[in-house]
């Protein structure tokens, strides 16, 4: 996939959001999308500042 790093954001949201969380296995899951999602927007962030 050619994704740039907003649309990668987006789908792990969507995929996060869809996770049920009544099991242990899902609320890793969850905790583990959430971290990539965070760990994008401060690459995302980075790239920003990097071109001002």
């Amino acid at each position: 996939m050619n994704e740039t790093l907003e649309q990668q954001i987006k789908r792990l949201e969507f995929c996060r959001d869809c996770i049920v969380l009544d099991y242990d296995a899902g609320r890793k899951e969850y905790n583990r999308l959430e971290k990539m999602i965070e760990e994008l927007k401060q690459l995302k962030s980075q790239q920003k500042s990097a071109k001002r």
